[in-house]
């Protein structure tokens, strides 16, 4: 098959348009044979199926249980390639839990944050508190503030009451561990590691610490400038509090 250009004429013979329709076919079937991760959802969202009686809107909480599918022993190809379906229940206390990303009525399949940051409304019952957790027995998914939990406040507005934050869910502990993921911002740039801030209670509070930041090499397209914001995730070091002049400007 030789190349053509704008305006010649194209005449194309039956083999060559079997051999297009063949190279399309393969394209499309190589999707399908475990060769890659498929497309269609971001890391750390989740099919969800709400198996409650109530439709809940977009930022609410729900129980994931075990998920829906083909299973293995059908057919192997598609339950390593088709994402699972997950049951999304009321909490009951326990277990993993999803933030949805989209309205999800009752019966019906949709989009769920299972691990990473998402906004979302918790009734802050402490300015203290640093975790969320979904209200138990609640039908309209509705989140609290706690000593301890599996979500991390990443930000709040602060005082007390029902208010927007920013959670990072799946990244809770205990009430007196560090956390593993934090804000930080960035204040300088030498020999190839970055100079950050930490801000373990939120961007907006003050600063709990410095660290250099070792970014992965899918990050490194471009220097990052003086005052990015950047989730900075913590290996083998803690956050020591000390006091500072001002919070670092940003862009």
């Amino acid at each position: 098959m030789n190349k053509v250009r704008p305006g010649d004429p194209v005449a194309i013979s039956a083999a060559t348009w079997n051999d297009v329709l063949d190279a399309a076919a393969l394209a499309k079937g190589s999707r399908r044979t475990g060769a890659g991760i498929p497309d269609g959802l971001e890391p750390g969202i989740v099919r969800v199926k709400n198996a409650t009686d109530e439709d809940l809107d977009r930022f609410a909480a729900l129980s994931v249980a075990h998920g829906i599918g083909v299973a293995p022993d059908k057919n192997v190809l598609a339950f390593q390639n088709e994402p699972a379906v997950l049951f999304g229940r009321i909490w009951a206390g326990d277990g993993a839990w999803v933030v949805l990303q989209e309205p999800i009525p009752s019966g019906k399949i949709g989009r769920a944050m299972l691990f990473g940051v998402t906004p979302a409304q918790v009734d802050v019952a402490d300015d203290g508190h640093k975790f969320a957790e979904p209200v138990v027995d609640n039908v309209a998914g509705a989140i609290r503030s706690a000593a301890s939990g599996t979500a991390r406040i990443l930000w709040k507005k602060g005082g007390t009451g029902l208010q927007w934050c920013l959670l990072h869910v799946g990244a809770g502990s205990g009430a007196a561990a560090e956390p593993s993921v934090c804000p930080a911002v960035v204040q300088g740039f030498s020999g190839g590691v970055y100079t950050v801030d930490l801000y373990a209670d939120g961007i907006l509070s003050s600063k709990t610490g410095r660290a250099q930041l070792m970014l992965t090499e899918a990050s490194m397209l471009s220097q990052l400038d003086r005052g990015s914001v950047v989730l900075a995730h913590l290996v083998d070091a803690g956050i020591a509090d000390h006091d500072v002049e001002g919070a670092p400007e940003g862009d």
